[in-house]
């Protein structure tokens, strides 16, 4: 059919029910959608039915989607999201099943290796970033556009355009070398250009098609459920999106931040209670815990056996060593993680509240500052590799 952009190539199967112009948006984009389902599962038949899913949801949602949205960032998070709906009860399920073990150590990455040391961490790199941030990278790195492609598609000047890759690039760059990825930005963009896209399978454009054209009317039960915890994700994204536009309005130009409390020394963690309400069990209570960072010895009855409770946003559990805590962290930041830990590391056994978004970056930073400890990071075929050491 003529060349057409997606937005236009969508408005023709919205109002028209152009099945031909749907079927020319999957062929474009097939192989991101299953690239990033991909790296997110690491398992070809999982990203395969993600990839359904996520073209079921555009199907859906074609006629709502404004006239200037940029098509493959829209694609990345969704699917990014829909990823994360089917981890989430596979990182519950191996929530107390981590192993640990090291068999070399951590190199810095060059050339072909740091595709290796990236690729785990990339979608949750890209979804720090501002729309218009991952949008320009997107378009420059992954859908290889020139700087004047993308500053037609972002409808700003060529420098503008340029400012903002180079921008989002350094964050990017920030976010890796937090976790120990160092690399030039010359080879890390490199990297992210040659091996951010992967062919999808040969067939699976065809059937995506097939069943988003019907709305999902002939997926499988757990497609469906892809399907619905997808959506559901997006719809809380939004959500909280809408939220925070609010408060901004309503503040004006005022500014509210959440301050989490610093490390404090163990004596002064008593008196940080602001109660001892918030220990009490049932879920409707935990929800009523305000935004807060505690840790303190543990309170926890001899006769009580530990326990976790724990939400996107909160995490409160009573009566667990350092080294349960940071198999807390690591089960939610990377759930195929294998972990390592030193001959010396405390047994502390404590008390923690936390109540802020990604509560396991808090917790992590906040058990290493206290403890004085590092984290090198090394990649491996059968999941990636985590030393906890203690700093000299």
């Amino acid at each position: 059919m003529p060349d057409a952009n997606d937005m236009e190539l969508l408005r023709n199967y919205a109002q028209q029910g152009s099945e031909e112009a749907f079927a020319e948006v999957v062929r474009k984009h097939v192989n991101l959608v299953y690239s990033v389902a991909f790296r997110q599962t690491g398992m070809a038949a999982q990203a395969e039915e993600i990839t359904q899913a996520v073209f079921v949801i555009l199907a859906r949602k074609a006629a709502s989607l404004r006239p200037k949205t940029i098509l493959e960032g829209w694609l990345h998070e969704t699917t990014r999201l829909t990823a994360l709906s089917f981890l989430r009860g596979e990182r519950r399920r191996q929530f107390r099943e981590q192993e640990a073990y090291m068999q070399s150590i951590l190199q810095e990455p060059t050339g072909d290796s740091v595709w290796k040391h990236m690729e785990p961490l990339l979608d949750e790199a890209l979804s720090k970033l501002a729309q218009k941030d991952r949008d320009a990278v997107m378009l420059r790195f992954f859908k290889e556009k020139s700087v004047p492609e993308v500053a037609a598609a972002l409808q700003v000047t060529d420098a503008a355009a340029q400012r903002r890759v180079l921008r989002a690039v350094e964050k990017l760059r920030r976010f890796f070398t937090r976790r120990g990825v160092t690399v030039p930005v010359a080879i890390f963009t490199t990297a992210m250009a040659a091996n951010s896209i992967q062919a999808a399978p040969a067939t699976l454009a065809q059937s995506a098609t097939a069943m988003a054209l019907t709305k999902g009317a002939t997926a499988s039960a757990s497609t469906l459920t892809l399907i619905k915890g997808g959506m559901k994700l997006m719809a809380w994204t939004k959500m909280k999106t809408a939220a925070v536009v609010t408060l901004a309005v309503i503040a004006g130009t005022t500014v509210t931040t959440v301050v989490i409390k610093k490390s404090i020394p163990h004596t002064q963690m008593a008196d940080d209670s602001p109660g001892e309400w918030i220990w009490a069990p049932g879920y409707k209570i935990f929800k009523k815990v305000p935004p807060m960072l505690l840790i303190r010895p543990t309170k926890l009855p001899a006769h009580q056996v530990p326990f976790d409770m724990f939400g996107s946003d909160r995490y409160r559990t009573r009566g667990k060593t350092v080294k349960e805590l940071i198999i807390a962290v690591y089960s939610q930041k990377d759930s195929r993680a294998k972990l390592i830990f030193p001959n010396d590391l405390p047994e502390d056994k404590l008390d923690c509240l936390i109540v802020a978004p990604k509560w396991w970056d808090k917790l992590g930073t906040e058990i290493n500052q206290r403890y004085h400890l590092t984290v090198r990071y090394e990649f491996h075929e059968n999941g990636s590799i985590y030393e906890i050491k203690k700093v000299p």
